[in-house]
């Protein structure tokens, strides 16, 4: 059976909804390896399953950025 073929999408790329743990890795210029280390001191983003993936949101990707500048700036003042 043949499959048809669908005409290429037109207009702006659409923007990733989520991010495989590799995807946000790359997004966020930290190793694989740094990333698993954070999540298993409870540093990392929330993740989502979707099937046997392991995702991360860009609403969550934003609030762990959020989280780790909020962090720095509070160690940078007590510091001072």
């Amino acid at each position: 059976m043949k499959r048809a073929v669908l005409p290429p999408v037109r207009g702006p790329p659409i923007a990733p909804m989520a991010y495989s743990i590799r995807q946000f890795c790359e997004a966020h210029n930290i190793s694989v390896d740094t990333y698993f280390r954070m999540q298993r001191v409870g540093f990392g983003p929330v993740t989502m399953k979707v099937g046997g993936r392991t995702l991360i949101s860009v609403e969550a990707a934003a609030a762990w950025r959020r989280e780790r500048e909020a962090e720095t700036s509070t160690r940078t003042v007590a510091a001072e």
